[in-house]
């Protein structure tokens, strides 16, 4: 199966986007097992798992590539990848937070470490 079919537009996510799908909304720049495993965690059984990929600011890799990584990981039904300036709407209630600030900490050491 190629991965790449579980990627949707922004505008083509909106029947997904529901209460029948559990949302996880993310950068993922880059991809960590941290992450596969929470999404897998995240997954519920008869709901759709679709994860929106934010742009983010400075981020190491495109979105596009995020959101490759993304579809990758088997418990994911839908990626959503969004470009700087895009949204979604999305029930909020459905968000789930994903180690962002780690994230944060790891992209820093990166650059630092590329200086």
């Amino acid at each position: 199966m190629d991965t790449r079919s579980k990627i949707i537009s922004a505008a083509d996510a909106t029947p997904f986007l529901n209460a029948d799908s559990v949302i996880v909304r993310g950068t993922f720049d880059p991809l960590l097992a941290s992450h596969a495993a929470d999404l897998t965690a995240a997954a519920r059984p008869g709901q759709n798992l679709v994860v929106v990929i934010e742009a983010g600011s400075g981020p190491i890799l495109p979105v596009r590539a995020r959101a490759e990584l993304v579809a990758g990981v088997r418990a994911v039904d839908y990626v959503v990848p969004l470009e700087a300036g895009e949204s979604v709407a999305a029930p909020a209630k459905d968000l789930v937070a994903v180690h962002e600030e780690r994230l944060n900490d790891l992209i820093e050491h990166v650059r630092r470490r590329a200086e």
